[in-house]
């Protein structure tokens, strides 16, 4: 059940974003993307960019409540869905953090996000870990909910633990942006290193399933016919692609016990199809 209605939900217009480091920012800080716009906003150089025309990002808007009660009367049925009315705000040392919470299920963070069917549920909890770590620190949890929309596929939702390492390099990334903004000085645009996204990789999506007895008969026929395909690149390569739409959207492997091929999943979300035994 849903505990609050939608407001939306504590009037972030007159909310001033540039006082402090939301979770949106986070994400920009650690991707570095497109600092020299964040560190501008922050220092009131320049105005955050009008996403009101933005369809992909008004899409995500407009579905949020949807997004919300859809679960509370699907997967969180039997738990308690609240909207949180106010922002949060802590200090990390000199820099004041905030939150605007999406929603919680019995007072556990959760995020809720729209992507395009091509995503992985597990490349966007990689994508939006920074976002979610940001979360978990001012709420001291150690653990969220993401759900993702992929298409127009029912919402998958999975759970993102904290890393303390993931934090403590998002953290550094966090305190030094601020320095720059602080000091009233424009920041290099080259913080992110192969380390950093080392790191994302190393962002655990605890529910993932391993399906060790997947009884799709589509996909159990689609694995005996590519193995029949074998030598034939265009027919294997092609029932490749259908085995591959057939695989739950939270699954890290799937299998049956007597199938030819396992397909799993990747830390970068990719499936990967390998012949048993190879």
């Amino acid at each position: 059940m849903v505990l609050v209605a939608y407001k939306r939900r504590y009037n972030m217009e007159n909310f001033d974003r540039t006082k402090g480091l939301g979770g949106s920012d986070a994400n920009t800080i650690w991707h570095n993307n497109n600092l020299a716009h964040l560190w501008k906003v922050k220092t009131k150089r320049d105005i955050e960019v009008d996403l009101s025309n933005v369809f992909r990002v008004q899409l995500g808007v407009h579905t949020e409540s949807f997004h919300i009660d859809w679960l509370a009367k699907t997967t969180f049925k039997d738990k308690m869905v609240s909207v949180p009315s106010k922002t949060r705000e802590i200090k990390l040392g000199d820099i004041p953090l905030y939150a605007h919470l999406d929603a919680t299920v019995d007072g556990q963070i959760l995020e809720c996000k729209h992507s395009n069917a091509r995503a992985t549920v597990e490349q966007k909890a990689r994508y939006y870990a920074p976002q979610l770590h940001h979360y978990m620190h001012i709420f001291n949890q150690d653990w969220c909910y993401l759900s993702v929309i992929l298409g127009n596929d029912d919402p998958v939702v999975v759970r993102v633990d904290w890393n303390p390492e993931f934090w403590a390099k998002l953290k550094s990334k966090m305190i030094r942006f601020w320095t720059f903004v602080m000091a009233d000085k424009m920041p290099p645009e080259s913080s992110t290193t192969p380390l950093d996204k080392e790191a994302l990789s190393d962002v655990l999506v605890d529910n993932m399933k391993d399906y060790v007895d997947y009884k799709n008969p589509e996909y159990i026929s689609l694995d005996d016919r590519m193995y029949q395909y074998q030598g034939a690149v265009s027919g294997f390569e092609e029932t490749k692609k259908k085995m591959k739409l057939l695989v739950p959207k939270d699954a890290r492997r799937c299998e049956f016990p007597n199938s030819n091929y396992v397909i799993t999943r990747n830390k970068k979300g990719t499936l990967v199809v390998k012949q048993k035994g190879e």
